[in-house]
């Protein structure tokens, strides 16, 4: 699906998803502490809210680092891994687009 739009593109679409994810999480974990906050215990219940949006900050931001290192930086590795051992064995014939 993603695979024919460029690089930039799709970077830049990582970071989207990142900043509209991290604003859902934020506000979802400000209503559960307005939801909490109905007890009367306004302090607990934010700061319910606020470890919550940690967390879930924490798990978004891995997840998307864990996507841009599979889809980017390890066939970035492997491209300058390849033309290295080519470079200093001689060879001269094309590498393997794919």
């Amino acid at each position: 699906m993603f695979t024919d739009l460029s690089l930039r593109l799709r970077v830049f679409l990582f970071f989207l998803f990142l900043a509209c994810a991290g604003l859902a999480i934020v506000l979802g974990s400000l209503f559960v502490g307005f939801q909490r906050a109905s007890s009367g215990d306004l302090a607990a219940a934010f700061t319910f809210a606020g470890i919550l949006s940690g967390f879930g900050l924490l798990a978004l931001t891995a997840g998307i680092w864990l996507l841009f290192d599979e889809n980017v930086a390890k066939p970035i590795e492997r491209i300058a891994a390849t033309m290295r051992s080519r470079a200093h064995a001689g060879v001269t014939a094309m590498i393997d687009p794919k």
